[in-house]
């Protein structure tokens, strides 16, 4: 039997080792907020809650601001004022978070653009959340905040702080292809794989704030978050 060129063998195996350390460079460029070093402190996640089959209906939005180097996790909730919702009626989420940026003076480093029914659906895969002091399934959760009128940013960011905390103890129960499906959904530059610990890290902040802005009032927005950090 003929024997192979080991040398041969040796040429392919590092041309390989070669691609996969290029590929991972590559990875690790493009990945969001690592290309400047370290995350931001604070951080902030637009986290912008929609119906999508109903471009009038408000949309609701919770600026959630970590700082690890405080230990603190707050939500700023508000309903999205005209502007920001008819620049994202267009399915622009980038130019929408570039516009609320602007708007507050505060630098938004992610975000996650939701509609209600797979805040719902992903309720249910948690085996529902416990909000002010209920206990409730997805579709409650939705009826919830929707009939919140001025006090629905207040729930909304509530019910996504609960739905972090149930993600944290018990995990999402869902196949593999429910998971694809929902991610299809999803509008957000945070890596869809690292959101169940993203969801984890934010519940293990001991008492997240909530503090609700009635209306559109950005200007109360930015005075309730913390100035950039360089």
């Amino acid at each position: 039997m003929k024997k192979g060129n080991p040398y041969r063998v040796l040429y392919w195996m590092g041309a390989s080792v070669i691609l996969l350390i290029v590929a991972v460079l590559v990875l690790i460029k493009l990945a969001p907020g690592k290309e400047g070093g370290p995350p931001p402190d604070p951080e902030r996640t637009m986290i912008w809650l929609y119906d999508p089959a109903d471009a009038s209906a408000p949309a609701q939005v919770v600026l959630l601001e970590e700082s690890p180097s405080q230990d603190t996790l707050s939500a700023v909730a508000f309903s999205a004022p005209d502007d920001l919702q008819q620049v994202f009626g267009g399915n622009h989420p980038r130019p929408a978070q570039d516009a609320l940026a602007t708007q507050v003076g505060r630098a938004v480093h992610h975000r996650v653009f939701l509609p209600y029914s797979l805040v719902a659906t992903l309720i249910d895969a948690a085996q529902g959340i416990a909000a002010d002091g209920r206990a409730m399934t997805g579709a409650e959760a939705i009826a919830y905040i929707r009939a919140g009128g001025d006090v629905g940013p207040n729930r909304a960011a509530r019910v996504l702080l609960a739905l972090a905390d149930a993600v944290h103890r018990r995990g999402l129960e869902m196949s593999a292809s429910e998971g694809f499906k929902l991610a299809r959904q999803v509008e957000t530059d945070i890596d869809l794989t690292l959101i169940p610990d993203v969801l984890s890290r934010w519940s293990q902040y001991g008492n997240p704030t909530v503090q609700a802005v009635p209306g559109q009032d950005l200007q109360t927005v930015q005075k309730l978050l913390a100035p950039d950090h360089p």
